[in-house]
């Protein structure tokens, strides 16, 4: 879109709002500690892949951490999360085994940091019963709002507008 042309004087609405909507996921993330994010980034490509895998079940992640301060390595950080799921998912015969089942993988993944990361739960809930006080003290924790100081392996060339 861009690297083809020039810059009109005008783009396009549905250009417009997907050059915001880029910002804001490129710009407007989560701030995690860095301590915190050194615990788990080796096995980011193994959460994308889990959040890949569960993509039609889960509209969103949020992360609740004991503290946004640097942890010396021997002190943990305890965490929570909120995992949205589509209200529209709660007519679907699957979702009382899929609630847990997505419970279960998550908290799973999130087990693998201990010590330094202590996972104290996973709550699966539909999005029709989260409510923005419900989220208020989580952050927004999908795949594409991971923020880390180097992230080309998350940002295609050809969505880098600095390419």
């Amino acid at each position: 879109m861009l690297g083809s042309e020039g810059p009109a004087r005008h783009l396009e609405r549905k250009n417009a709002r997907l050059i915001a909507e880029w910002l804001a996921k490129r710009y407007i993330r989560a701030a995690f500690p860095t301590a915190f994010d050194a615990r788990w980034r080796r096995q980011m490509k193994e959460w994308v892949a889990l959040l890949q895998t569960h993509s039609l079940w889960i509209q969103g992640v949020y992360l609740r951490l004991s503290t946004l301060n640097e942890l010396e390595e021997a002190k943990p950080y305890l965490c929570h999360l909120l995992v949205a799921v589509p209200a529209v998912r709660k007519k679907d015969l699957d979702w009382p085994r899929k609630s847990e089942e997505l419970e279960r993988v998550v908290e799973a993944f999130w087990s693998q940091f201990t010590p330094g990361i202590q996972c104290a739960g996973v709550e699966v809930v539909l999005t029709d019963r989260l409510t923005l006080a419900d989220i208020e003290p989580y952050q927004r924790f999908d795949a594409d709002w991971v923020s880390f100081a180097d992230d080309t392996d998350v940002i295609p060339p050809h969505g880098d507008m600095t390419a």
